[in-house]
């Protein structure tokens, strides 16, 4: 289990080698787990267009189980945008 992801995707290195284990994990049937208490923490590491930048939103998009807990009002739109969510309950 990862807590805190953001911190490991600031580095194009360390980015590539989480997302080869997360594919390398489906072929041995293991779950890795990753938690971000902020969806916008994870683009907040990079500047947008970099390699590093794209590995974590390539991440975030091959994550087949997301569990969303109750966001800040600020960060709604943008946890909207990135999950694909069509509604926000509240």
């Amino acid at each position: 289990m990862l807590e805190e992801i953001w911190a490991l995707l600031g580095s194009e290195r360390v980015a590539k080698y989480y997302q080869s284990c997360q594919k390398l994990a489906r072929s041995y049937g293991v779950a890795n787990i990753s938690v971000a208490h902020r969806i916008s923490d994870l683009r907040a590491q990079t500047d947008d267009g970099t390699s590093a930048a794209k590995v974590s939103m390539g991440l975030l998009a091959d994550t087949q189980t997301r569990i969303l807990f109750r966001q800040s009002t600020d960060q709604v739109p943008e946890a909207k945008s990135l999950l694909g969510l069509n509604r926000c309950g509240g």
